[in-house]
């Protein structure tokens, strides 16, 4: 009976770090550096990044490439509006009930 509850109390430490989450690779400042590199080549217009749709049925789901790299959004069905000329990225966001 022992052994079991050493067993379970070994089982709870290994797993308890699994609980909080994944940690981010890149910081705010990282995505933030990349916009304002992307900027530079868009002073006097603008771009528009598409996120990737909500994947149909059981399929998980992945972010746009492009979209992440400047944003670091995980969300699906998002759009970023970078504007060059004020400096500025608008993020939006669907409205899923």
């Amino acid at each position: 009976m022992r052994r079991v509850g050493w067993l379970l109390c070994w089982m709870v430490m290994l797993l308890a770090p699994c609980h909080a989450g994944p940690r981010p690779f890149f910081t705010q400042e990282e995505f933030a550096q990349r916009r304002q590199k992307l900027f530079e080549h868009i002073a006097d217009g603008i771009a528009i990044l598409l996120g990737a749709e909500t994947p149909e049925a059981y399929i998980k789901f992945r972010q746009n490439n492009t979209f992440y790299y400047f944003t670091g959004v995980a969300m699906p069905d998002c759009v970023a509006l970078l504007d060059g000329a004020a400096k500025r990225t608008t993020l939006f966001v669907p409205d899923h009930p």
